[in-house]
């Protein structure tokens, strides 16, 4: 005797996403819907339902084949969005399936890719009955229920602690790092540009000063005036506070005062610059 047809869940076979249907030829037995056959197969819907119908005699109603048109099912395929209702309205048949079903569908068919196909689809779905037995099949006694319960429960507790495990080691192993990093953001002491590559050779990016300065200026953080040697931070830079000015005045054997400016790089510059280039492997 047929039961209730019911979705449990989603699955993809052969590039497709199809509802888990189960029910309708029976408690542990899956289905699926002519559309999705068809899609699996590269043909269009109206040509597995012709084949169907002319070979209607083969096909034994509640075996092989449901017809749920009409059927309270329809309205909750459409509720899931698996059927529109302009298809549903268009629809004489909207036919499901069974593993005997699409084998029979699979004579019809009769070539190459149909053949190629059938493998996938009869492993990837039809032959999953123990997990829709065991979706299906929740104990009614009250003790059995709970008996289940507990072994579920202990299971997703384990699980957790593994994974809190997995976090603390993980924690335990970027301490250093993180110690380093905060050390360095909140250090008042700023270093050169140039040594800045130095600082991330040690954190494994490999790139040269020039290259740095190159990327720094082509990345909007430093600008170069034409015959200028300075490398100023740009504004953008300056307001993120990834860079100081140092301004230190030099008296020349002549006797003028020379202003000489030098860009530095924060700790919090070279945290983000860390962060940024972490991975590059320009020299």
């Amino acid at each position: 005797m047929s039961v209730a047809f019911k979705i449990m869940g989603t699955t993809e076979v052969c590039g497709v996403i199809v509802p888990k249907i189960a029910g309708g030829f029976g408690e542990d037995k899956k289905s699926m819907l002519a559309k999705h056959i068809a899609e699996m197969h590269g043909k269009e819907l109206s040509a597995v339902n012709r084949a169907i119908n002319m070979n209607r005699n083969k096909f034994k109603d509640g075996i092989d084949v449901i017809d749920i048109q009409g059927n309270g099912f329809v309205m909750h395929l459409m509720q899931n969005g698996i059927l529109t209702q302009n298809s549903v309205n268009r629809a004489e048949n909207i036919y499901v399936l069974s593993e005997r079903g699409y084998a029979k569908l699979l004579k019809i068919f009769d070539d190459e890719l149909a053949w190629d196909k059938y493998e996938d689809i009869l492993d990837g779905y039809f032959r999953m009955r123990d997990e829709i037995t065991q979706e299906l099949n929740i104990p009614t006694d009250p003790q059995k229920f709970i008996a289940l319960a507990l072994v579920e429960a202990n299971k997703l507790l384990e699980a957790k602690d593994i994974h809190i495990e997995k976090l603390e080691q993980k924690v335990e192993q970027d301490k250093p790092k993180v110690i380093f990093a905060e050390s360095l953001q909140t250090s008042e002491d700023t270093i050169l540009v140039g040594d800045l590559a130095k600082i991330l050779k040690q954190n494994g990016v490999n790139i040269g000063p020039n290259r740095l300065f190159e990327r720094l200026r082509q990345e909007g953080y430093l600008i170069k005036a034409k015959g200028d040697r300075w490398n100023s931070p740009t504004q953008r830079a300056m307001e993120m506070g990834l860079f100081e000015v140092k301004t230190t005045s030099i008296t020349v054997p002549d006797g003028s005062v020379r202003v000489r400016r030098t860009t530095k790089v924060t700790g919090k510059g070279q945290v983000y610059f860390i962060n940024k280039f972490k991975g590059g492997n320009a020299a």
